[in-house]
């Protein structure tokens, strides 16, 4: 592989005359992680908060009925009602 490149490896490197070098920061910038899903987690809690809405309102929260219910996560611990219900 490294008779493929022979001719370019010993070549100067290009800089633009028209353009100003980019600074370390800038090049880190472009390359770093982003939050492809901005909002996503957002979007998780309102679906979640409508779900357990419309659950309570189903099951009039009725943990015998349903055992396997995390209710601790649908309950409002201030006053034992369903989350928003």
């Amino acid at each position: 592989m490294r008779q493929e490149y022979e001719e370019i490896l010993g070549l100067e490197h290009v800089q633009s005359k028209t353009r100003p070098r980019m600074s370390m920061e800038g090049r880190a910038a472009q390359f770093s992680p982003f939050s492809a899903l901005t909002g996503f987690e957002e979007a998780i809690r309102r679906t979640q908060a409508a779900s357990a809405q419309a659950f309570c309102a189903e099951t009039d929260g009725d943990e015998e009925v349903y055992p396997e219910v995390p209710w601790e996560d649908i309950v409002d611990a201030e006053d034992g009602s369903c989350a928003g219900v």
